[in-house]
């Protein structure tokens, strides 16, 4: 009778995204997983909102299934409430917050020096991309393909030093 094949388990990871873009980023940090990696990554879209809905929302999908890692990635623009800071705490999640937004850390990516308020930021970075306004910049940063052909795995590792948001990011892809 042939040897069965003893299997590894994989360390499960849960990860709430605020919205298109980050979860467009997170699917591509994903698909760079090497399989002997044994890493078991879930990425949800909580469909913006503010943080606290993000809470919500890893709170409920973190009762559904047991993981060994519960990471919230949300845009620093907006306050969530101190109940929902020491559920986050309690549970140790790992919070990777964008400054002010994603389109800020994108812009960053390109070596430009965002607007602190969000709706100016994400101005400048459609403005940056040569692009019609804000709505085409979110669907932009939305595609899986933008982030796998401008910051392909080796360009984001590469930048890690320079941008403590991308590294902690990257840290939750690795076994």
């Amino acid at each position: 009778m042939p040897k069965r094949c003893s299997r590894v388990a994989a360390k499960s990871t849960l990860i709430v995204v605020e919205g298109e873009g980050e979860e467009a980023l997170c699917l591509h940090l994903k698909a760079c997983i090497p399989r002997e990696a044994h890493l078991r990554v879930v990425v949800k879209n909580a469909h913006g909102g503010s943080p606290n809905k993000q809470v919500d929302k890893l709170k409920q999908l973190s009762n559904q299934i047991d993981y060994d890692q519960l990471v919230l990635v949300v845009d620093h623009d907006l306050p969530m409430t101190k109940t929902r800071q020491a559920w986050l705490k309690k549970n140790t999640v790992k919070v990777i917050c964008s400054d002010p937004c994603l389109e800020g850390e994108w812009l960053r990516l390109h070596g430009e020096q965002p607007d602190a308020e969000s709706k100016k930021c994400q101005q400048q970075a459609a403005r940056y991309a040569k692009l019609d306004g804000v709505k085409a910049m979110k669907s932009m940063l939305a595609d899986r393909k933008h982030w796998g052909t401008k910051f392909p795995i080796q360009t984001l590792r590469s930048q890690c030093d320079e941008h403590p948001w991308l590294k902690t990011l990257l840290s939750v892809f690795e076994p």
